[in-house]
Order: C-alpha cells, then sequence, then structure tokens
C-alpha cells in the first residue's frame, strides 16, 4: 500500500523536485527505508490514521526528493562558494553521507513523534 501519491506530493507537501513519472519509484523508496528505520511504525501510523500520519507522509515525501536528488547526482557537497568572479568548491570525502542526510530529514519531520525510537 502507497502512503503518498503524486497529487499528495504536491498538493499537501508542495514539492516540485521530483517529475510525475519517477515519483511512484522514489516514493515507494523513501516509504520502505522509513519504515525499516522505525521498525514498523511509520507505516502502523499511517495504516491506522494516526497522529502522526501527516508527519510519516510529509518525510516521505522529502526523503523521495532526497533519493532522487542523490540517484540524479543533483546534491553536491560544496564547501565554499563565491558570487564575484564565480567560484565553488566542494568537499572531497569528508561530507555528510547518504544515511546521515536520511537522519537529518527524518528528525525534521518525526522527532517528536517517538516513531524514531530504537528501544523497546
Amino acid at each position: 500500500m502507497r502512503a503518498v501519491h503524486f497529487d499528495d506530493y504536491i498538493g499537501t507537501f508542495g514539492g516540485t523536485v521530483v517529475p510525475e513519472g519517477s515519483f511512484d519509484a522514489f516514493a515507494l523508496r523513501a516509504q520502505r527505508t522509513l519504515d525499516a528505520d522505525t521498525f514498523g511504525r511509520a507505516g502502523q501510523a499511517v495504516a491506522s490514521e494516526s497522529t502522526d500520519a501527516a508527519s510519516v507522509k510529509n518525510c516521505i515525501c522529502a526523503l523521495a526528493e532526497l533519493f532522487y536528488l542523490q540517484d540524479t547526482g543533483r546534491i553536491h557537497d560544496v564547501q565554499k562558494e563565491t558570487v564575484g568572479s564565480w567560484s565553488r568548491t566542494y568537499l572531497c570525502g569528508k561530507g555528510i553521507s547518504h544515511s546521515a542526510a536520511r537522519r537529518q530529514v527524518e528528525e525534521t519531520f518525526l522527532a517528536g513523534t517517538g516513531l524514531l525510537f530504537r528501544g523497546r
């Protein structure tokens, strides 16, 4: 069962990054990843339409965007930018990892829900 559809992504979340033709695949990947990271609690929240369901759906949309940007190479670890005489310097090997970026997104949307708790 898909938790988020493209109409939700555009309308409720306000997404503009992931094209419609690619959204389902990235949303499904995001949903499965989030469900694994929350030990199944995210999926339960959506299925039961709990008070956390909206937060979970928004997190799935944000993760779908993150995965899309990572897979298309549009995320770069910029260390420094200069506007006059345009310059850009990238980090080499010391940027944030994909798993750390994913965790930041999850914490942004689910920090107060208890869904990310790793204990019993």
